[in-house]
């Protein structure tokens, strides 16, 4: 089997969990500590990568390369197809709002010193018209652009850490060792690190795209979720290796991402640079989730809309008809978000702040509601033990968003 499909994949899956977002983790970690946050993160990790495994053992014994809709359908019946729906649109559809605004954030302040400019309503539109003319060419052409923008990702995060490494230092502080561990804090940073390994929407797709071969697809998703989790501490580590307690005790107090960009910046080498990187690593990352996200939401969406329209169609028409599925999936999938995108932002930004539940049902409940019905029909399974233990641990993780929202732990500010 040629390595080119499973390489892409793997970049599909870190590039959908590395997003913009990353920014914050400094930020929420300087609350808790980063020790407390190795842990947390090593922990997330873990479920999140299981989950996908999970998953993938679902959707092979299902039917391998079915979308999310497919599986929840022939295991769960109606229950099934409901929940999946509501999950899936609730959490992608938020996801591709702020992504779309990002994006259009990241053209206007790339094309401003340029002879011509739009509107922010006008990059909105150009940012989406763009992801549904590459997302209609299919998963190959996502692979490839994927990882383009991957790699100038991946450069600029080298050139970011060098800057801050040159500037490092061992403080008497020892803030890398020093942490001030609170429960409260701990369990309302957790659902933002379990969201920051989120790329569950992306897996069928991709185990369509790289074929029913079960030890490479296992290698996609734990390779795939692992370069997230190094990308993370080395980030953490440069982070905390140049801030003085102060200034992380500041940041914990009230941090904005705007500080911690200015922070980092006045006291890496080569400032200039610094911030270019920054800038440009976040406009990659934010591309190459949007790509995830948006191909996970189009496939789920196209291959719900080709059961109803395609098999209904004779052979000579079925190109006309895949081509009309294609477009009206391609409207589903990107209307509603740059709507509001364009019209209230403010509302899906929001509806982030609560992205750990929906994630939760994809990533966990409903992949082992299958199992379990799989299990009943007679497929055998081993590690129950840990699949508790992974049940449990999302439980917690929704719990403490819940609290988040009716302020019974503190809020995280990002």
């Amino acid at each position: 089997m040629s390595w080119s499909r499973p390489f892409g994949a793997v970049l599909i899956v870190a590039g959908t969990a590395i997003g913009g977002g990353m920014l914050a983790l400094p930020i929420v970690s300087a609350k808790l500590g980063f020790l407390p946050m190795l842990f947390i993160l090593f922990s997330c990790w873990f479920v999140m990568c299981w989950s996908s495994l999970l998953t993938l053992k679902v959707n092979l014994i299902i039917e391998p390369g079915s979308t999310f809709l497919v599986m929840s359908d022939k295991a769960l019946g109606v229950t099934g197809k409901i929940l999946s729906t509501l999950s899936f649109l609730l959490l992608f559809y938020a996801v591709l709002a702020a992504y779309i605004s990002g994006s259009a954030s990241f053209l206007e302040n790339f094309f401003s010193q340029q002879l011509f400019s739009l509107s922010h309503t006008g990059y909105c539109i150009a940012a989406t018209g763009a992801m549904v003319v590459i997302l209609l060419m299919g998963v190959k052409i996502v692979d490839r652009i994927n990882r383009l923008f991957f790699c100038m990702m991946i450069a600029c995060f080298i050139m970011i850490l060098f800057f801050l490494l040159g500037a490092a230092k061992i403080s008497a502080e020892f803030t890398l060792i020093n942490y001030n561990y609170n429960t409260a804090t701990a369990l309302a940073i957790l659902p933002v690190v379990y969201t920051a390994f989120g790329f569950h929407g992306c897996t069928t797709p991709l185990i369509s795209y790289v074929g029913n071969n079960p030890p490479v697809l296992r290698r996609v998703f734990i390779i795939g979720s692992t370069i997230p989790l190094i990308v993370y501490i080395l980030w953490l580590t440069a982070s905390f290796g140049v801030l003085t307690g102060s200034q992380i005790n500041e940041l914990a107090t009230h941090g904005t991402i705007g500080e911690l960009i200015n922070t980092l910046t006045a006291v890496s080498r080569k400032a200039h640079w610094f911030n270019k990187s920054l800038n440009l690593f976040s406009g990659c990352a934010i591309i190459t989730s949007f790509l995830g996200v948006a191909l996970g939401l189009f496939d789920y969406i196209y291959f719900g809309l080709q059961k109803k329209i395609c098999d209904d169609s004779t052979q000579d028409n079925a190109t006309r008809f895949d081509l009309i599925t294609r477009v009206l999936a391609g409207i589903l999938t990107f209307a509603p978000p740059l709507f509001f995108a364009i019209y209230y932002p403010d509302g899906f930004i929001l509806a982030l702040g609560y992205a750990a539940i929906p994630l939760a049902f994809i990533a966990i409940f409903l992949p082992l509601a299958m199992l379990w019905v799989l299990h009943r029909q007679g497929h055998i399974f081993k590690g129950k033990m840990l699949y508790l233990l992974c049940a449990l641990f999302t439980v917690v993780v929704v719990i403490a968003q819940l609290g988040v929202a009716w302020h019974f732990l503190p809020s995280v500010n990002t």
